[in-house]
């Protein structure tokens, strides 16, 4: 699984872009108090830290307290760093990791509340000192 994301993180940029999807419209980043290269390198970092299994960077880009979501039902609450990482492969199981992998700064879906990722695996906002941070993350417990 770790070879096949890394593959795929890194042959992005030499691909040319897929299309987003059908009838969606393109990110309104100043929605969000943010703007595309910000979003597009934090997206990039997420990337190459969740492929290189580097758990600390992924906690170090994660506003706590944060919740963990499987549909309506909330699966875990986690205060800081140290419970993302212990929880870590429960947190970021297959489906959330590819949904990274296949990020595209260009086909977030912006609203009020942040950018989200693929189907809202994960959503992202600006914290009050304007670093970008994962505020929400969705996933289908157990789903590898």
């Amino acid at each position: 699984m770790t070879l096949l994301l890394t593959l795929l993180i890194y042959a992005l940029p030499m691909q040319a872009a897929a299309p987003c999807p059908a009838g969606q419209s393109e990110p309104m980043f100043s929605e969000i108090l943010t703007d595309e290269p910000t979003m597009a390198a934090f997206i990039v970092k997420l990337q190459k830290a969740v492929v290189s299994d580097d758990r600390k960077t992924v906690a170090s880009m994660v506003r706590y307290p944060i919740s963990t979501w499987a549909g309506k039902r909330e699966t875990r609450r986690l205060r800081n760093a140290a419970a993302l990482i212990a929880s870590y492969d429960v947190v970021f199981n297959t489906s959330v990791k590819s949904a990274i992998a296949g990020a595209r700064t260009p086909c977030l879906f912006t609203n009020s509340k942040g950018a989200m990722i693929h189907d809202g695996e994960i959503w992202i906002q600006p914290s009050p000192d304007g670093d970008l941070q994962i505020i929400a993350i969705n996933n289908a417990l157990p789903k590898d």
